[in-house]
């Protein structure tokens, strides 16, 4: 009689309808995260396209227009909310629908071309005390549990170009926390359950960190004083890049980049912009001046961008790319169409491990 109910509960169970829909379907537990579709979700390319869905105002619609991105829309995440901070800083967060308090955090990228230049990224990399953009990727991360995300138990950081070195900086800040060091932020700060080895930081188009003086001729005192007052490493750089030397962020940052990238690879557009204005000044830029922390996977030469292709603009594009390879048009191999690509190759492993 016994085994007679067992096999009656066991039919029941197996014929009786379903309640739950695919979207009403709960969470998978933080233990299943080799499911595929949570592994989908952050790939490469899903989290391409979180860095780009980051951008604002005019720009930001020209830039997710060419990596085909809409707002507040990216397949496996959710979003939560957006960050409108001071200096032309924005933020985004997302929760991701396949892994329980698996959230990611995305800087913004550059949003206003003509100023951010020289308002933030020299400051950015020369000056002791950080910039206001630095200031606010720590402040805002503090503040993600004032938004109802009381649990995070897996982060990840990612930004395209300036948000790439948000990022960058962001985890390095973590790590360092995990290892003892002073830092801005703790990983307590964001959430008391969230561990080192369950932050990731993928970044894509980031300049690097400065690490090395230029070589500027000094051609009169007025010119000279101004060199050393920019020309200069900060003492917070040179603990990050000792750090770097011993890999201390290689299981926690992944910096993906081009060749040809002229903002990836910062003594390149020197050269460009030095070459485009045609200044007699000669400027040294020592190869390693930038240098991006953490895992480096490097595409040396995609190929022409993909814009180059387009109608009417394509003839254009393929003219100025075609010319001399330090020529000011470099700056389209800082679109994002061409990371498509680059994703491409390292998929396929072409590509270098720095």
């Amino acid at each position: 009689m016994k085994l007679f109910w067992s096999l009656l509960l066991c039919a029941a169970v197996i014929f009786a309808p379903s309640t739950f829909s695919a979207a009403q379907a709960p969470r998978i537990n933080t233990a299943n995260i080799e499911c595929r579709e949570y592994q989908d979700s952050v790939s490469n390319e899903t989290i391409f396209a979180l860095s780009v869905e980051a951008y604002q105002n005019l720009w930001g619609n020209v830039v997710k227009w060419m990596a085909k991105v809409e707002d507040n829309k990216v397949n496996g995440w959710t979003h939560k909310y957006t960050v409108d901070g001071d200096a032309d800083f924005s933020c985004t967060v997302w929760e991701n629908n396949y892994n329980k308090n698996t959230y990611a955090m995305v800087l913004s990228g550059t949003d206003d071309l003509l100023q951010e230049p020289l308002e933030t990224y020299l400051p950015m990399m020369v000056n002791e005390e950080l910039c206001p953009q630095l200031k606010q990727t720590v402040e805002q991360t503090k503040k993600m549990n004032t938004h109802g995300l009381n649990r995070i138990d897996r982060l990840y950081i990612t930004g395209y170009s300036l948000g790439g070195y948000l990022s960058n900086f962001l985890a390095t800040e973590l790590v360092d926390d995990a290892n003892g060091y002073e830092t801005n932020i703790s990983l307590s700060d964001i959430s008391p359950t969230l561990l080192i080895e369950n932050v990731k930081c993928v970044s894509f188009a980031a300049p690097g960190f400065y690490i090395e003086k230029l070589d500027i001729p000094a051609i009169n005192n007025v010119i000279d004083r101004i060199a050393n007052s920019v020309n200069k490493v900060t003492s917070w750089t040179k603990a990050k890049m000792g750090r770097d030397a011993e890999g201390l962020y290689d299981d926690t940052i992944t910096n993906i980049l081009n060749g040809r990238d002229p903002v990836a690879n910062l003594p390149i557009a020197i050269v460009n912009i030095m070459n485009f204005l045609k200044k007699p000044i000669d400027i040294k830029v020592p190869e390693k001046a930038f240098r991006q922390v953490g895992k480096v996977i490097k595409v040396e030469n995609p190929g022409e961008p993909p814009l180059a292709k387009t109608p009417l603009l394509g003839a254009l594009i393929q003219k100025m790319v075609s010319v001399e390879t330090d020529s000011i048009a470099g700056v389209l191999y800082h679109a994002p169409d061409t990371y498509f690509k680059c994703i491409d190759m390292i998929e396929q492993g072409k590509c270098t491990v720095l």
